[in-house]
């Protein structure tokens, strides 16, 4: 066999392998990218949320703000730069459907005011922290329950329903982020829905309950609950 044949023979399967390497160090640097990327866009997010609600936007407070959220933020980011993360991709896109005219950085700014207020509902509902819970409702905010037929259209019936959810041993909520709904209802009026799970000990048993939730919320008070709509999911027949 002549040389020259011999090493094109050889050669080959080397291209092959370059090129896949190639590919695995350009996604390895796209995602690189991403995570400073989406800090930064999620310091403009925490610098607006906390100008909103009449905080100082502090360098340290919007460090606070957008860390807590590393995660997600590096995800859009790595979506931005057309690398499709099931579930997010999708759910970004169905968004920019009913807001054709919203970019998607400031889809996200958005989506991480809501959520900031989401994870905190969510923790003091978990750390059993009952009155922290409680201020974040505004007081001329709703509450249709989860477990309870009854709305609870003012603040002391909103106290006793979260008293009587709040004695459940062991209470704590999951969110599913992958089910989330973010959209703008006016200038300062903000909407996120989406699923999360209840669980507690009933009967010696850790029960669950399926839900989903639609929040309204006004980003420029301190108490921005404005409604609040949660029921369990159907169950099939």
């Amino acid at each position: 066999m002549p040389a020259a044949d011999f090493a094109k023979k050889i050669a080959e399967p080397l291209a092959g392998l370059d090129e896949a390497l190639c590919f695995v160090w350009s996604l390895f640097c796209v995602a690189l990218a991403s995570y400073p990327i989406g800090i930064l866009t999620g310091f403009m997010g925490a610098a607006h949320l906390l100008r909103q609600q009449g905080h100082p936007s502090t360098i340290a407070g919007c460090i606070s703000l957008a860390l807590s959220n590393a995660t997600n933020l590096w995800m859009f980011q790595t979506v931005d730069k057309r690398y499709p993360i099931p579930g997010l991709h999708q759910a970004i896109q169905k968004r920019k459907n009913v807001l054709p005219s919203c970019k998607k950085r400031l889809l996200l700014i958005s989506i991480f005011i809501m959520n900031a207020i989401l994870q905190t509902w969510i923790e003091r509902v978990n750390a059993g922290d009952l009155e922290g819970a409680l201020e974040m409702y505004d007081d001329s905010a709703t509450l249709l329950p989860t477990f309870s037929p009854q709305p609870a259209i003012t603040k002391a019936a909103i106290r006793a329903y979260f008293e009587s959810l709040a004695s459940k041993p062991g209470l704590k909520v999951r969110l599913h982020p992958e089910t989330l709904n973010a959209y703008r209802a006016g200038e300062a009026f903000e909407c996120i829905s989406g699923h999360y799970t209840f669980s507690y000990e009933a009967e010696g048993k850790i029960q669950s309950f399926a839900a989903r939730f639609t929040f309204v919320i006004n980003t420029v008070k301190d108490q921005p609950i404005i409604h609040h709509h949660s029921s369990q999911v159907p169950q099939p027949d």
